[in-house]
């Protein structure tokens, strides 16, 4: 903040002025010329004007203006805000100074923040007491008695570097924060604590289940495996028997179409049932035609893909099933 203009009547001042350069400015005049009467203003213009103070010494009666005007004042400055001109002015003989207005220079804007209680410390960033024993040195000497918002701003320079971050508090604050986490009851970390046993009892209880289903599921499958192995049996079993039966009745038997996968064509190769069946035609005599000779990509197709569809074909041509096929043709 610069301060850059300041008007006053007040005390000794009569409508006088001061302007200021940005910088350090120094005031030489003799006694009485208004020096410490000035420095009085602008702690009055930043932070008002105590009127409860009864005391004969009190400001109010120590400043009133000589020639019986009513006490009054402006201050120009710049801030981060901007431009801004404060106004004090005695609206009632009871209240001196108690009229206060902030506006941005050359506008009638006011200024939100800044009000009559709080300008001198929205703007410096400090309350009175502390501008008071820092930056204000009245005429008898800088104040030198206890302020506990001093103290603190001191201390945290020393601990931090920084006025406004206090290595104590911070500390302090971060172990309440501790207390509060590590409370053998209440605290924050025992509760936690509390939860996770409770969630890996629990992750405990639905692995042991999630086994039991695994284990379930596995048997459904074998069963349903073996179910499905039983059916085909009773399937080939009941083609032979019906086979036997016209055999018996001097029918003639040709089995036409028959394969080494399922009927889709896919599944298997089923070898081992698939010479069992082979053997039983032989044993009863009866010729058969396997499917099927193609290059289609299926496991009942005796000829890979891209086999030549007229032959020659050798073993690098011929598919499981095929392999299997003929070497029972050559026997």
């Amino acid at each position: 903040m610069q301060i850059k203009h300041l008007a006053a009547t007040f005390g000794r001042l009569e409508n006088e002025t001061l302007d200021l350069e940005p910088g350090l400015n120094v005031i030489e005049a003799p006694n009485e010329a208004g020096k410490s009467t000035w420095t009085a203003f602008l702690r009055v213009m930043l932070y008002g004007l105590n009127t409860r103070d009864r005391s004969p010494r009190a400001d109010k009666r120590r400043y009133l203006p000589w020639s019986g005007s009513a006490m009054a004042g402006q201050l120009e400055l710049s801030a981060p805000q901007g431009e801004i001109t404060i106004t004090r002015r005695t609206a009632r003989s009871n209240a001196p100074m108690g009229a206060f207005s902030a506006v941005y220079t050359g506008s009638s804007q006011p200024v939100a923040a800044l009000t009559a209680a709080d300008c001198g410390e929205q703007l410096l960033g400090v309350p009175q007491d502390v501008y008071e024993r820092s930056a204000f040195i009245r005429q008898s000497g800088l104040a030198v008695d206890q302020s506990a918002a001093l103290e603190r701003r001191i201390a945290s320079l020393i601990t931090t570097g920084e006025e406004d971050t206090s290595f104590t508090d911070a500390a302090e604050r971060l172990k309440r924060q501790l207390n509060a986490r590590r409370h053998n009851r209440t605290g924050l970390i025992p509760q936690a604590e509390r939860e996770i046993q409770d969630l890996r009892a629990t992750l405990a209880e639905l692995s042991a289940l999630s086994g039991a289903v695994q284990g379930d599921l596995d048997r459904q499958r074998a069963v349903q495996a073996r179910m499905e192995e039983l059916e085909a049996q009773l399937a080939r079993q009941d083609a032979a028997d019906r086979a036997e039966a016209a055999m018996k009745a001097g029918l003639p038997i040709f089995v036409s179409e028959w394969g080494t996968s399922a009927a889709d064509g896919n599944g298997g190769v089923f070898l081992k049932e698939s010479r069992e069946w082979v053997d039983w035609m032989d044993q009863k005599g009866i010729s058969w035609a396997n499917w099927s000779l193609c290059d289609k990509n299926e496991t009942s197709a005796a000829l890979r893909p891209g086999a030549p569809p007229d032959g020659p074909w050798d073993q690098s041509h011929l598919s499981e099933s095929g392999r299997f096929m003929f070497s029972r043709f050559r026997s």
